[in-house]
């Protein structure tokens, strides 16, 4: 196929009536293959964020007994996967934690210093039990 013709297809193919072909193709070949596509972008996204498999995930995982290493609940108590959590400076890998925890981490800058004088904070100023009766 010349040039010209080549041209000519790629303008057909931009047709509004093709375009619209075209989306509902890919959304019913989405929906047909959605476990598959799940999967994919789950093993991609960990070999592009954190540099593992998957199979090195479910490891870490089964590791942990689907444990959050932050607050000790299950992976079947929670909505969301375990998330990896990574020394954003080394990148070096130290387990998986859960939303909470891990945006808790992520909000205190990764300091040990902070999370250290908030859990002070926590433990002196405890409420009396009148305020606590009064937010109830």
């Amino acid at each position: 196929m010349g040039y010209w013709a080549k041209e000519k297809q790629r303008e057909y193919d931009k047709t509004p009536k093709r375009l619209a072909a075209h989306r509902l193709r890919a959304r019913q070949y989405y929906y047909n293959h959605k476990e598959e596509h799940i999967k994919y972008q789950r093993k991609y996204n960990y070999k592009r964020q954190y540099g593992i498999t998957l199979e090195q995930y479910n490891e870490l995982f089964n590791n942990q007994k689907g444990l959050c290493l932050g607050c000790y609940r299950h992976q079947s108590q929670l909505s969301k996967r375990l998330a990896v959590d990574h020394d954003h400076k080394s990148g070096k890998i130290r387990g998986l934690l859960c939303f909470r925890c891990n945006s808790s981490l992520g909000r205190t800058l990764e300091s040990p210093e902070t999370l250290r004088r908030l859990a002070d904070y926590l433990e002196r100023n405890a409420a009396p039990e009148a305020l606590n009766a009064k937010l109830d």
